[in-house]
């Protein structure tokens, strides 16, 4: 670093926004064979006439900001009326519950919110 000049490290700094260097690219080149495997995995053992939900290699990627992993913690929380409405369903007659439903709408939202992060 002494021998560097500060426009020699602007340039090594924009390379690395391009292609990233380091620890980051190697957790995203495991968390990208990761979500190959299982996306095989899921697709050999998926039951017939069903479709495997797909991975992504941000599904396996470890999220080392704490601000971003309590935004992803809160989201996943239930607020006191979900948790109501769950212990609700589940007194209802077996062709009545919704929860399930409820729950799968939930995580296409929460996973749509994921990809329109940058």
């Amino acid at each position: 670093m002494d021998k560097l000049s500060s426009s020699q490290i602007a340039d090594w700094e924009a390379y690395d926004k391009l292609d990233p260097i380091g620890t980051w690219r190697e957790d995203f080149r495991f968390a990208f064979l990761m979500s190959f495997l299982q996306n095989i995995v899921s697709a050999l053992y998926a039951k017939k006439n069903t479709t495997p939900k797909e991975y992504t290699p941000l599904d396996f990627m470890p999220i080392w900001d704490e601000e971003l992993r309590k935004v992803i913690e809160d989201s996943k929380k239930q607020s006191p009326e979900q948790i109501k409405e769950f212990f609700l369903n589940m007194l209802k007659k077996p062709g009545q519950n919704k929860t399930f439903a409820n729950r799968k709408e939930l995580k296409k939202q929460l996973q749509e919110k994921e990809r329109k992060k940058p």
